[in-house]
């Protein structure tokens, strides 16, 4: 009996491909298109005049991934920015790859918008993005008889961290207040802050204010350091990670330990005129912002910046005579709301403490094992 060698035949490693699903901008309908697709760099076509609802897209290993994608005549460029991990499967089949989307780029011929759905490109085949077309009615076959939908907003495209640093700022307007305010008021005011989530930036600013006011009736003064606390959050959509402009409204809380004092006043009289003096007064005041302004970089880590604030005063507590005339970091205290405006210059620490964060726990498991 002849003896014959059995070959094993071993499975392929799996594959993780996104997937577009194909909606009418309109509508919100599936639809049905005639597409071709090629990627950038590539010779060969991945689907060829083909009638589908969606796509299936294989994503490169390296960050960037680029298709040239035909509507009929129409041509689009999708470009997909990406992180890649190399996956294992078994032994059998070896390794593969899986990615995680940051961010996606494309021209608006006949692409509308794209949302994405699940950032995650895995083995498990599912839907990634939604990719929205303007189509006209001849050119469609939508699916079902939905009624039409209110089309949604999609989601922002840049949940990224744009600003891995922590941005130190000073105002330069601070050292000249009293071109604009009646008085000599003057001071310094410096800032932090960073992008702790996508889009979300959390700031610290603290300075010192003074006013003097020296008349032929009166020789005041008052000084303080104020602090405020608060967040930001950026409405400008960022095209890619290098984009690090941003336009922002936020909120602060502002409070300062402060003093005053009459050194001499002085009560014209017909009579004769009364002088005297006030003792140093200390005090307490806090008070919110609202605010909206722009960050801009000039150059690589350097800024510059305008904020108009709107101030609030939250509370106030009478300290007799005379009364609290200035509030330092607020204005005048009379006033119930003041208006502000301040222009800043910062840098950028490139320091990236999460990754920092992350090596340490990395390094402390390797130690552990």
């Amino acid at each position: 009996m002849a003896a014959t060698a059995c070959k094993e035949v071993f499975e392929a490693p799996p594959q993780a491909l996104l997937k577009a699903t194909l909606l009418n901008s309109t509508t919100n309908a599936a639809i049905s298109t005639k597409v071709t697709v090629q990627g950038i760099g590539i010779d060969s076509i991945l689907y060829n005049d083909s009638t589908l609802t969606e796509l299936i897209l294989p994503l490169s290993a390296n960050e960037i991934t680029s298709f040239l994608i035909w509507f009929d005549s129409t041509i689009d460029t999708v470009t997909f920015t990406h992180d890649t991990s190399m996956k294992y499967a078994s032994m059998e089949s070896g390794f593969y790859n899986e990615y995680k989307l940051r961010n996606i780029g494309f021209t608006k011929n006949k692409i509308d918008s794209i949302l994405i759905t699940d950032s995650l490109v895995t083995k498990t085949w599912h839907e990634n993005i939604k990719l929205y077309l303007i189509l006209s009615v001849l050119l469609v076959i939508s699916y079902g008889q939905k009624e039409p939908e209110k089309k949604l907003k999609p989601k922002r495209t840049d949940n990224f961290i744009r600003m891995k640093g922590i941005r130190l700022g000073a105002d330069i307007t601070r050292p000249f207040q009293d071109l604009w305010t009646k008085g000599n008021r003057y001071g310094s005011e410096f800032s932090a802050d960073m992008e702790l989530r996508p889009n979300l930036f959390p700031a610290f600013e603290s300075g010192i204010d003074i006013m003097k006011i020296k008349t032929n009736y009166i020789d005041y003064r008052s000084s303080g350091s104020y602090s405020r606390i608060g967040m930001d959050y950026n409405f400008l959509q960022a095209e890619n990670e290098n984009d690090k402009n941003i336009f922002f409204v936020g909120l602060r809380y502002g409070f300062v330990l402060a003093k005053q004092e009459v050194n001499s006043y002085m009560i014209d009289s017909y009579w004769t005129p009364i002088t005297g003096r006030f003792v140093k007064q200390n005090y307490f005041a806090h008070w919110g912002e609202f605010l909206v302004g722009i960050k801009g970089q000039i150059v690589h880590n350097f800024y510059m910046g305008w904020t108009i604030r709107g101030k609030i005063k939250l509370n106030n507590k009478d300290i007799g005579m005379p009364p609290t005339y200035f509030i330092p970091g607020y204005g005048k205290a009379e006033k119930g709301f003041n208006l502000d405006f301040t222009y800043s210059v910062y840098y950028n620490l490139p320091w990236d403490f999460r990754k920092t964060g992350g090596e340490k726990k990395m390094s402390a498991k390797k130690i552990s094992k």
